[in-house]
């Protein structure tokens, strides 16, 4: 096995033209819906300054789009990307049609496979064939020294938590070379948080807090097999050992957020039966929360949640916020809706707080300081 390193040798030139209108085009409307975005880790870009690349980005909300393309100019050498996408981005064939004619330079868009959707056997088999194809010219382009991106998790309908990750990254991560050698493709992790409750308001409604976390590069690195194991056992053993480890890397680059400690406490009050809870109160408990996780070495922590008050502005966005959803009256805790469990589809739009805790516990597991910290929350 080798890792892949190439230079570009040949631009697509409506490729880097596409990414830059992008970007310029974002940077102006990123303000209406994004308060703030913290960048960490650009640095572990330079442990592999060669690529390509094989980005894998945590996708929690059609906002990345914007907040995510003024970066692209801060991408050392802003190399020619290629995004894997799903088909069919609105309801519209028409729009999907021209999304794809316009974009072709950028997207690689791929078919959703789920059987549950409807779908026949024979029809799964072909969309995996033309999955396939398309999946080909990216590794046609790595070739080429031209970078992937794409969301692991292909969706960003979630309960908050990073879901488990899909084979796609595992087909890419590693290309057979010219000469018959396994080549690697070096990997990116990129963590992405969200805040849907601590940031301001404008005259278009709340903004959001972005937290952008890029992680170490790493490779593929093959499962040990036994002698005697079957091929087809292997490789599905080997897919998952490499899809868990992108799992618990996007895990890991999470960020801990104002509205993830208010949202754990006040769930915690309303299991001990307190349906009580003013800002005042709120604030002291996320505070001493704060005070304990900033710390910790190795921890993704929101940066105002070091700063007494940018913290409390952090908190009061936050209980407004929930003021504003019904979630909190008059001081007084809508149990009925924090114990709801909605669907996964509706999740965010209707229970927020469960939502934005669930992010907050999955990071506690993987981190045991993290999870005593939060015991007394």
């Amino acid at each position: 096995m080798k890792i892949l390193t190439q230079t570009p040798r040949q631009y697509i030139r409506l490729n880097e033209m596409i990414l830059g209108a992008l970007s310029y085009v974002s940077t102006a409307l990123r303000p209406l819906v994004t308060e703030e975005v913290q960048l960490t880790g650009a640095e572990h870009l330079n442990e592999h300054p060669v690529g390509p690349y094989l980005w894998l980005l945590k996708h929690e909300s059609w906002n990345d789009v914007i907040n995510l393309a003024p970066l692209y100019r801060d991408i050392p050498g802003t190399p020619p990307i290629l995004i894997a996408s799903k088909t069919g981005h609105t309801p519209s064939k028409l729009m999907n049609w021209m999304i794809e004619k316009v974009f072709q330079p950028v997207l690689v868009e791929v078919h959703r496979t789920n059987m549950d959707e409807g779908k026949t056997p024979e029809q799964v088999a072909e969309m995996r064939a033309k999955n396939e194809q398309r999946l080909e010219r990216i590794r046609h382009n790595f070739g080429r020294g031209i970078h992937a991106l794409m969301f692991p998790e292909g969706t960003t309908v979630t309960d908050g938590a990073v879901l488990p990750i899909k084979a796609g990254c595992y087909n890419l991560a590693k290309m057979q070379g010219a000469d018959g050698e396994l080549e690697l493709v070096t990997c990116i992790p990129v963590g992405l948080t969200y805040d849907f409750l601590s940031g301001d308001r404008s005259l278009f409604g709340h903004r959001d807090l972005l937290f952008v976390n890029v992680g170490s590069p790493f490779h593929y690195a093959p499962a040990e097999r036994a002698a005697d194991e079957p091929e087809e056992a292997y490789v599905k053993r080997d897919i998952h050992a490499f899809t868990d480890d992108v799992h618990d890397r996007l895990v890991r680059l999470s960020t801990i957020t104002a509205a993830q400690l208010a949202s754990m406490h006040l769930l915690r009050r309303v299991e001990a039966n307190n349906d009580r809870c003013s800002e005042d109160a709120l604030l002291l408990a996320v505070a001493s929360r704060a005070e304990k996780l900033a710390t910790l070495d190795g921890i993704n922590l929101d940066d105002a949640l070091r700063d007494p008050e940018r913290l409390t502005e952090r908190v009061h966005n936050t209980y407004r916020a929930l003021e504003r959803r019904k979630f909190i009256t008059n001081g007084t805790l809508d149990e009925a809706r924090i114990y709801r469990e909605p669907e996964r589809r509706e999740y965010r739009a209707k229970n927020i707080i469960r939502y934005s805790a669930n992010r907050l516990h999955e990071i506690a597991q993987m981190d045991a300081r993290v999870r005593e910290i939060l015991s007394g929350a």
